[in-house]
């Protein structure tokens, strides 16, 4: 099976310990932060990787009264504050990726159905854990 952005599932630290799957989230996507380049010379060429660092990005759409996980979303944008995160694929197999990250909360968008959105970046801070969803 082909992997969905749609599989993939961001929880977060409530604050207690306790991971909570942050609600009415749309597909995300997980960058490695690494780009390619090739530094030219007279007699050849060589390969060469930068780190940017990794993030993931997903949005989620706004609900009233506003949930728990959502102010608790805006709580952590607006100070800041580092938190543990797990982002996995809901099937067996699929990939995971556990870490403490920062939380930027973008600008609201609304689409033609209405619907408020807002997107979400989720940017590492230090190393993230890879393994397998059991």
């Amino acid at each position: 099976m082909v992997p969905d952005g749609k599989d993939l599932l961001l929880t977060i630290d409530d604050g207690t310990g306790t991971f909570v799957e942050v609600s009415n989230q749309g597909a995300g996507t997980y960058k490695p932060g690494k780009s390619a380049g090739v530094t030219v010379h007279k007699n050849g060429q060589t390969p060469h990787q930068s780190r940017a660092g990794e993030s993931y990005e997903t949005d989620f759409m706004s609900r009233r009264p506003m949930l728990a996980d959502h102010q608790r979303i805006r709580d952590l944008a607006a100070s800041g504050e580092i938190v543990a995160v797990v982002i996995a694929d809901t099937n067996t197999g699929g990939d995971v990726y556990t870490g403490n990250a920062m939380l930027t909360e973008g600008d609201s968008v609304t689409g033609v159905d209405g619907a408020i959105t807002y997107p979400l970046t989720v940017t590492f801070d230090g190393p993230v854990t890879r393994s397998v969803t059991a």
